[in-house]
Order: structure tokens, then sequence, then C-alpha cells
């Protein structure tokens, strides 16, 4: 099968949600979960956000994803969360890693 990286055993699941795509393909950066949650239902969830809204959002966190591999590249400290990023769990979800910044901006 060509491009097997992009395909991935589900046959033990009933159903996956958002959550479980981020685990199967070992997404791990709040800012690029937050995007992709946003785009894969842009528009078509409750709450009445538009799809250009979900766009613009998800765009966000990519931006600051990029701003924050530049702080990285440069040795800054960690900077905070994702603006708009929603950590909370959906029932029975995966816990996203937590790291607390207290505010002279070093990890605790």
């Amino acid at each position: 099968m060509a491009h097997e990286h992009y395909y991935k055993n589900v046959k033990h699941l009933d159903h996956i949600d958002v959550y479980r795509v981020l685990q199967l393909f070992n997404v791990t950066d709040p800012c690029t979960a937050h995007a992709i949650k946003k785009l894969l239902c842009a528009g078509r969830r409750d709450g009445g956000k538009s799809e250009q809204k979900d766009i613009q959002e998800a765009s966000a966190s990519l931006k600051r994803q990029l701003e924050m591999l530049a702080e990285d590249k440069v040795g800054l400290p960690a900077p905070a969360p994702c603006p708009g990023v929603d950590m909370s769990l959906p029932p029975g979800g995966i816990a996203p890693p937590v790291v607390h910044h207290n505010p002279m901006g070093t990890v605790e």
C-alpha cells in the first residue's frame, strides 16, 4: 500500500473521534491538535461558529505554533499555552500533556 503512514488499523474500535485520530497519528503539540480539531469539523459543530471562524482559529493556533518553534530555536523560556485551546477531555478521552507556567515564564 502506498503511503502506509496515512493508514491506521482501527478494526478493534467501534468508532473513532477526533481525540482518537490525534492519538493514532501521534499528534502531541496542543496547537496542532487544536487546529486539526477545528478543521475536521469547521462550521459543523454546536455553538454557532462559522466555517470561516473555525478556519481563522485553526490558523491562529498554527501561527502560534510557528512562533513557539522560533522561540525554542533561540532558547527563550517556554511560552504559555495556545490562546483559545480547549484542553478539556471528552467522555472517556485521553488527557493532553499538562505543563504549568508561572508568571516568571519558567516551567513547573
